[in-house]
């Protein structure tokens, strides 16, 4: 019987310490869709400003 090593990367194997690079910003996508939308909006509306 050699030296448990399973017992000792346990932790490598953790949900909260892998990196999901999709997910790294969960609202960025939709905040960001939001945010495109908004201003498409506020510039087809917006009154024409006369100096």
């Amino acid at each position: 019987m050699g030296f448990r090593w399973d017992k000792y990367e346990a932790w490598r194997h953790h949900p909260l310490l892998k990196v999901d690079k999709r997910n790294l910003f969960p609202g960025l996508r939709i905040g960001f869709g939001a945010f495109v939308v908004f201003k498409i909006y506020e510039s087809a509306t917006a009154p024409e400003q006369k100096h």
